[in-house]
């Protein structure tokens, strides 16, 4: 019975009882009543009713209107079933639908996360330089971590200066450039996340007008922090997953793959860069110079303009050598080396060719320039001062050689050969001095070539 079905003892306790609290939304017993006055019936209607201790059940209810002869209402019967644990079940069914849904959400986005990792490594994999690397890092972390600005911080070769080399979105960032002492991820070498800005865990490379949480997380190699992946994870709707939940394990592991790849790419600049520099003088090897001597030369054939050689002998160095010894005869190499490197143009290569001997090649450089450059460079020798256990070792100086594409050689081989005559001529002629290519040196280099 309904009483029953409520719990109430019997029938006159139920009559006596407020019918309007029965009904858990009191809509129902309206909507209920517009129906049975409308059509005389009711199938299958479904309610929430609230029983005698306060429980809730769900029934669905089936009745009709009953008549007197004058078509007056006079009573409702009809039959309520207790439906609560069906309903329980189609609940349970929707969660674990929604739950599903959940998962294979998070799976198809996971999927999609490695994919666009595995993309960005394969890009990086064929990167040949560092920036090139940096500006693909940034494409890809702008869609991996879209709506979070973040930005890529390497660790310079000094070890005391970390800055910015990729960067997405906006990021709060107080300096470009910080000390590895500045971020708790550097100092600790974990992740660091801060939710609240306002914390004094904050990293002081930070500005105070972050908002939102805050992620640092070291990139690590071999034990060796290379950098940071630092993002600023924006809120997100209220009563869903905090969006840090999410964003954390991927930077993590975004963190790896760009270390590993930065790790790789330093090797590879590494191996690159032993295999075309001389070792003792940091300058480019011979290979390396008759090479890029051939391409520049191709350059100036297409634009009609010069390439200027100069050859570089270090005078007496032999008796250098003799006199103070094989470590003070490389650390002049070094000396000489280092002096040349900083005194040359970023298009301008120079080279180790042999022993005490150098060459130089100058791009889009006439003559008379050229002639001036290696003016410059024997007043800078002379002005070298060498010290040995704290003694000076004497002076030097440097004879040169010089030759012009196309006016003493169209070809790579002749225009050394031109600018190495040259230079045989100043050693021969009292040294410390320039000799320009001369049309004897001409016509024997290309008979040599």
């Amino acid at each position: 019975s309904l009483a029953r079905l409520l719990g109430y003892p019997d029938r006159e306790t139920l009559l006596k009882a407020d019918a309007n609290e029965f009904y858990v939304d009191p809509a129902d017993r309206e909507r209920w009543r517009i129906i049975m006055d409308s059509e005389g019936s009711v199938g299958d209607f479904e309610l929430q009713l609230r029983r005698r201790d306060g429980s809730v059940i769900w029934v669905r209810d089936s009745a009709r209107v009953v008549r007197d002869k004058d078509e007056r209402i006079v009573a409702y019967e009809g039959v309520l079933v207790d439906i609560t644990r069906r309903k329980q079940a189609e609940w349970e069914a929707r969660q674990a639908n929604q739950q599903l849904a959940g998962w294979v959400g998070e799976l198809e986005q996971r999927n999609r996360e490695m994919s666009l990792i595995n993309e960005m490594g394969d890009m990086l994999q064929s990167c040949p330089t560092a920036e090139e690397a940096y500006a693909v890092m940034a494409h890809w972390a702008e869609q991996l971590f879209s709506g979070h600005p973040g930005a890529l911080c390497v660790i310079a070769a000094s070890r005391n200066l970390v800055e910015p080399v990729a960067v997405w979105g906006a990021p709060a960032l107080g300096e470009l450039i910080f000390g590895p002492e500045d971020c708790w991820a550097l100092r600790s070498g974990r992740t660091h996340l801060v939710e609240d800005p306002s914390s004094r865990l904050m990293c002081k490379h930070l500005t105070e007008a972050l908002t939102g949480a805050s992620l640092c997380v070291p990139m690590m190699a071999q034990g060796e922090a290379l950098g940071i992946l630092h993002l600023q994870v924006r809120n997100g709707p209220p009563g869903h997953e905090r969006p840090t939940e999410r964003v954390k394990p991927l930077a993590v592991a975004v963190a790896d793959h760009l270390a590993l790849a930065l790790a790789n790419l330093r090797l590879r600049e590494s191996l690159r860069s032993q295999s075309i520099r001389d070792p003792l003088t940091g300058l480019f090897n011979r290979r390396y110079m008759e090479e890029s001597l051939e391409r520049e030369l191709r350059r100036a054939e297409r634009h009609h303009h010069n390439v200027g050689v100069i050859m570089l002998d270090l005078d007496h160095f032999n008796r250098f050598n003799n006199t103070f010894g094989h470590q003070a005869g490389d650390a002049l190499l070094q000396a000489f080396g280092e002096m040349v490197r900083s005194r040359i143009r970023a298009e301008d290569i120079a080279c180790r060719y042999g022993g005490e001997e150098f060459t130089m090649i100058l791009p889009e450089t006439t003559l008379a320039v050229t002639v001036e450059r290696a003016q410059q460079l024997l007043e800078q020798v002379r002005d070298l001062r060498l010290t040995q256990r704290g003694r000076p070792v004497g002076s030097v100086t440097v004879s040169a050689g010089v030759a012009v594409h196309p006016d003493h050689g169209a070809a790579a081989e002749a225009l050394i050969r031109a600018a190495d005559m040259a230079l045989y001529r100043a050693k021969a002629e009292g040294r410390d001095q320039v000799m320009v290519a001369e049309a004897t040196d001409d016509r024997l280099a290309a008979e040599a070539s």
